[in-house]
């Protein structure tokens, strides 16, 4: 669906294929070899099929799915938080230390997002002023404050009513 959205740059099929994969399985790509494990992504046929039909898919349905804006950028936060939970787990499972843990749960869970900038050669939307992909405070405990309160480190609370999008896109 995001490749689609290049018509000036002229993605075929195979492009589509490879930035929906590179999108979709990244960040558990890029998790496993933090961890030095065989790539889940890559341990059956299943995982690159399904990534390369979901892009093919998005790609020929993409006005539907800009119609249905809202409820994929929920689903997309969604699997942010998922991919992030499942490669902390899977990192303090094999006995890694806490905060190592996190860092490559973020990496799973920005790990595509990231890789598609980079195929792309675009700028990667994680690192520019104003990203969506900031985390918002909330007015309730969050796993930052947790995680600092944990191991003692300052943090600084802030109410949701302070904080506004940074971008217009976020305010959808």
């Amino acid at each position: 669906m995001f490749a689609a959205k290049f018509h000036d740059r002229r993605i075929d099929l195979l492009g589509v294929g490879l930035v929906g994969t590179f999108t979709g399985l990244g960040g558990s790509l890029l998790r496993d070899g933090f961890l030095n494990v065989v790539p889940a992504a890559l341990s059956n046929n299943w995982y690159l099929t399904t990534a390369v039909v979901a892009a093919l898919v998005g790609m020929l349905l993409e006005r539907l799915f800009t119609r249905l804006d809202p409820f994929v950028i929920a689903l997309d936060a969604l699997t942010v938080g998922l991919y992030a939970a499942i490669g902390m787990t899977k990192a303090l499972g094999i006995g890694m230390p806490a905060i190592p843990s996190m860092f490559v749960g973020v990496a799973a869970a920005v790990g595509g997002s990231a890789l598609r900038d980079i195929f792309l050669g675009l700028p990667i939307a994680l690192m520019q002023v104003g990203s969506c992909m900031r985390w918002p405070p909330s007015p309730g405990p969050s796993p930052f404050s947790s995680w600092s309160a944990t191991v003692g480190a300052p943090s600084s609370p802030q109410s949701s009513a302070q904080w506004s999008p940074p971008c217009s896109s976020c305010a959808r």
